[in-house]
């Protein structure tokens, strides 16, 4: 009678396990599985391929999504801004052409990000001979770079392979990032100060005058600097640099853009 019972349980447990439903298993044997991203318009036409965004590193980034047609040369049917945790996202299309936008910063604030665009196109099952179902499968990468290194962004070459009528789509992005730097940091020292907008205010005014400073400014500090994206640290980033660290110290939570907009 007890092993009746026993058996009994035992078979109850894997009835049970049984009828959950299955989940995508990553290659170290890990549970994994995609946030679904909603689009912005209902589609006129059903499903027929996944984008499948996987972020590597603990880094935000943004995801846009154009569709052209006769009618909307760029509609943009996805706008999503990613949180800084690595995982993987995927968002449903129709058939049609596609510009998919990946936009990252090599700031640690995520301030003056980088963009990075990919075209590519979803056949309609109804139309290809070969093709039931599209996988766009993109995987956003971060590289480290020097201090005297200007940060890019650059896409591998789309590799494409099709079996049991199921097309894969695969590409890389890669962003240039450097280690631990804030937007407006010229010192590094962890923070926006008075002193950073100095130091900037007086590296703009050696150039004024044909002189250097010593040290001389790295890609990094001018890149970290230059807040109105203009391509050099002016005056007007000293003075913008300077009006972030006074709203902070006077209590508020500002972020570069309300700067901009209140200059």
């Amino acid at each position: 009678m007890q092993f009746l019972k026993l058996y009994t349980a035992a078979s109850a447990v894997l009835t049970a396990f049984a009828a959950l439903p299955a989940m995508p298993v990553s290659a170290e044997g890990e549970t994994s599985a995609e946030t679904v991203i909603e689009p912005l318009y209902e589609p006129d036409q059903p499903y027929a391929a996944g984008l499948h965004l996987t972020l590597t590193e603990d880094r935000a980034c943004t995801l846009r999504v154009f569709q052209h047609s006769p009618e909307a040369e760029a509609l943009l049917i996805c706008e999503k801004t990613l949180p800084a945790k690595a995982g993987g996202y995927v968002l449903s299309l129709e058939p049609g052409q596609y510009t998919c936008a990946v936009s990252a910063s090599a700031l640690s604030d995520g301030f003056a990000p980088l963009t990075a665009e990919q075209d590519f196109t979803v056949e309609n099952p109804d139309f290809s001979e070969k093709t039931d179902y599209t996988d766009y499968n993109l995987t956003v990468t971060f590289s480290q770079i020097g201090s005297d290194e200007t940060p890019d962004a650059a896409a591998a070459a789309l590799k494409s392979a099709l079996k049991n009528r199921r097309k894969t789509l695969t590409q890389t992005v890669t962003f240039g990032r450097y280690e631990n730097r804030l937007a407006g940091d010229y010192d590094s020292d962890g923070s926006v100060t008075a002193y950073d907008a100095t130091m900037v205010l007086c590296d703009f005014n050696f150039r004024m005058i044909g002189l250097e400073n010593d040290p001389p400014a790295t890609a990094e500090q001018r890149y970290a600097c230059d807040i109105d994206g203009d391509g050099a640290i002016t005056a007007y980033d000293a003075t913008m640099i300077l009006q972030y660290f006074t709203l902070k110290t006077s209590g508020f939570d500002p972020d570069w853009d309300m700067v901009l907009n209140k200059a």
